[in-house]
């Protein structure tokens, strides 16, 4: 087990003391592998992160794991942490790691995992495509785009209220920034807060009228507050930069048309 005083030590900078626990990676906890794997933006040693990759390869295969691990190598391959206790602290975007083709590989390898969840699956899809490859991209588009029911049961990640699907849709329009109206008008009618939030900005992100009418549409639904404040910020803001008049009636938003009222 790896003692705690080696990863503040390495938190702090100390090279020697993060090789010992990339060395470990076969004997240490999953935490502390994921804390681990998350601290080589601070550490930029190609072959280092290349022998990690390769004992992170050998030693997981549960999907839980695997999963976690995922997650932990865009935060080291992509970012660096400026420590302020033990292991946390504020991450910073940095260049892609050198050693970052080894973990894209590894990540995308697991994605393709027969025992994932589906939504195990998207997040694995969605970290292997912030790792940089393509056809995880692709196929986290069709899973993503397949969802026909957000509310199911097997897209419900609990506490993260939805932060999967979230970071999924965000994932997607990183590198295309419009997605299907048809879905987002689906996303924004679900009970997951994080998902709802993500549909509604990539919804107001098509800038047209259509995609105002279908905010509309769903604030008239009567969904909670939260849902129903972030409908309405995104609605006024896109009623402004269309020059569309709306009006609040009875706490429902309705589209005035002004050649009906003049």
């Amino acid at each position: 087990m790896m003692k705690y005083p080696a990863g503040c030590r390495a938190a702090a900078g100390d090279e020697t003391a993060f090789a010992r626990l990339a060395s470990d990676i076969e004997s240490n906890s999953v935490r502390y592998v994921s804390m681990t794997v998350s601290m080589f933006g601070n550490f930029r040693d190609a072959r280092l992160a290349e022998e990690a990759a390769e004992r992170a390869r050998a030693r997981f295969t549960a999907p839980d794991d695997m999963v976690h691990i995922s997650r932990a190598a865009v935060t080291g391959m992509l970012y660096k942490m400026e420590s302020d206790f033990g292991f946390g602290g504020v991450l910073h975007p940095a260049q892609p790691h050198p050693g970052i083709e080894p973990w894209a590989a590894l990540v995308e390898d697991w994605s393709t995992s027969p025992g994932l969840t589906d939504l195990q699956q998207v997040e694995a899809l969605t970290a292997s495509s912030r790792l940089g490859a393509e056809e995880a991209r692709t196929r986290l588009e069709l899973m993503v785009e397949g969802i026909s029911e957000p509310n199911d049961p097997k897209w419900n990640d609990g506490n993260s209220l939805g932060s999967t699907l979230g970071q999924a849709v965000a994932e997607l329009r990183r590198r295309r920034p419009l997605l299907d109206e048809d879905l987002l008008d689906r996303l924004i009618r679900a009970d997951q807060i994080n998902l709802v939030t993500a549909g509604i900005k990539a919804l107001a992100a098509h800038g047209d009228r259509d995609a105002l009418e279908r905010l509309l549409a769903a604030h008239r639904e009567g969904p909670d507050w939260h849902e129903k404040n972030e409908l309405a910020n995104a609605i006024e803001l896109l009623s402004l930069k269309l020059g569309l008049v709306i009006r609040l009636i009875d706490g429902r938003y309705e589209l005035l048309d002004l050649a009906e009222d003049s």
